[in-house]
C-alpha cells in the first residue's frame, strides 16, 4: 500500500455521517478524484458518489478514469462501503480513508473501531483480537495557530523572493506536523514538487531555485527580526 506524506488534497465526502477519501493505486502513480467531476447522489439508506475524471496525486494533472463510491448504514448501524473504478492503469488497490482533524474524533474513531473489532469475533468461539492505535501526524493546526508570527514571517519570506502567496489547509503526514509537536511551529512551505510519491514525480530546476530563495530569505527575515 502506498502511503503519502503530505496532503493530497482530495476531495471529503459526507457519507452516512463519515468523511470519507478515496484513492486509486496502480503500478505507476496515485490517482485522486477530480472535485469539479464528482457530485453525490442521496439513497433511502446512505448516499453514492460518482466521479468522472481522475487527477495525479496532489492534482498537478488530470488523468481518465472514473470511479463510484457507495456508502450504506445497514439495520445495525454498520456503514458499508463500495467501491467500483477505473484509472489509466491496472489498478492493484484502492485506499479508503476515514477522515477527521480533530482530537475528539479521531477518539471516537478509536473507539468505534475497537467496538466492531470486539463485535467481529463475539460470535467466534476461540476467537480474540487486539486493536493497536499508533499515532502517526495530528493536526498542526492546535500549534500554529499558538505561534501566528511564524506564519506571518513565511508571508514576508516568500513575497521578498517575488512570488505571490497563496494559502490553503492540507491533511496528512508531513515533517511540519511533526516538528509542530516536538516543539518547533511548522507550517509547511513548498519545494516545487510535482505528481507526488509516483514513478513519474518530477520538479523543475526553476522551482527548486525559488524555493532556495524563499528559505534564504526567511533566514534573513528571522535574523533581522531578532
Amino acid at each position: 500500500m502506498q502511503f503519502a506524506s503530505f496532503d493530497l488534497g482530495d476531495p471529503v465526502f459526507e457519507l452516512c455521517g463519515l468523511r470519507v477519501s478515496v484513492q486509486l493505486v496502480t503500478l505507476e502513480n496515485l490517482y485522486g478524484v477530480a472535485p469539479a467531476g464528482a457530485r453525490i447522489e442521496s439513497t433511502p439508506s446512505g448516499a453514492i458518489v460518482h466521479a468522472r475524471g481522475l487527477r495525479w496525486a496532489g492534482g498537478s494533472e488530470p488523468a481518465d478514469g472514473e470511479l463510484t463510491l457507495a456508502a450504506e448504514r445497514e439495520p445495525d448501524g454498520a456503514v458499508r462501503l463500495r467501491v467500483t473504478a477505473r484509472a489509466p492503469a491496472p489498478v492493484r488497490s484502492v485506499k479508503l480513508l476515514v477522515r477527521d482533524f480533530m482530537i475528539a474524533g479521531l477518539m471516537e474513531k478509536e473507539a468505534w473501531l475497537r467496538a466492531l473489532a470486539l463485535e467481529v469475533v463475539a460470535g467466534v468461539p476461540g476467537a480474540s483480537v487486539d486493536v493497536h492505535v499508533e499515532e502517526q501526524y495530528r493536526n498542526m493546526r492546535e500549534v500554529i495557530d499558538q505561534h501566528p508570527l511564524v506564519v506571518e514571517r513565511a508571508r514576508e519570506a516568500i513575497a521578498l523572493a517575488g512570488l505571490q502567496v497563496h494559502e490553503r489547509a492540507i491533511r496528512g503526514g508531513t515533517d511540519g506536523s511533526r516538528l509542530s509537536f516536538m516543539g518547533l511551529p511548522t507550517p509547511n512551505i513548498f519545494a516545487g514538487e510535482q505528481n507526488f510519491h509516483s514513478r513519474l514525480e518530477w520538479v523543475s530546476v526553476q522551482d527548486m531555485e525559488k524555493a532556495v530563495e524563499v528559505i534564504v530569505e526567511l533566514a534573513r527575515v528571522w535574523e533581522e527580526r531578532a
